[in-house]
């Protein structure tokens, strides 16, 4: 996924930890990337979560389909 001001994701849930440098987080993102596949980025990335999930994203709880896009 690449770096931009505005990213938009779906949902989040709860899983393994990850860390980049100095900073871990078990939060995860479902989000579309550029290249139009959905999936799941770690919440280290974001600006707003730093050692927890994101409290203004939905909970996808162990289920993508909950963030899922809607499909008409």
């Amino acid at each position: 996924m690449n770096s931009a001001d505005i990213n938009w994701f779906r949902g989040d849930t709860l899983s393994s930890t990850f860390c980049s440098g100095a900073h871990c987080n078990d939060a995860w993102a479902f989000t579309e990337a550029d290249n139009g596949n959905w999936g799941w980025v770690p919440e280290v990335y974001l600006s707003s979560s730093s050692t927890t999930w994101d409290p203004d994203l939905r909970s996808c709880g162990s289920r993508a389909s909950l963030c899922a896009p809607f499909q008409p």
